[in-house]
């Protein structure tokens, strides 16, 4: 797949992107515990503030988004 490359001076303040990139509780929980463990993504943080499934970290939406070479 062939692409323009996009440099942080082409972005402006609102530009928004999609992914159809999914992740389980499991890949978040594993990706969390690994490399940036934060509380809500605990079980009983996600119960305190009637959170269904724990969010994923900044870190780990970077990641799965950045483009491969």
């Amino acid at each position: 797949m062939s692409r323009n490359p996009l440099y942080f001076d082409d972005l402006k303040v609102g530009d928004t992107f999609q992914t159809r990139r999914t992740l389980d509780t499991e890949q978040i929980k594993a990706f969390a515990q690994q490399f940036d463990p934060q509380p809500s993504t605990s079980t009983k943080c996600c119960a305190r503030f009637d959170v269904r499934r724990p969010p994923a970290s900044g870190w780990h939406t970077a990641a799965v988004t950045m483009p491969c070479s």
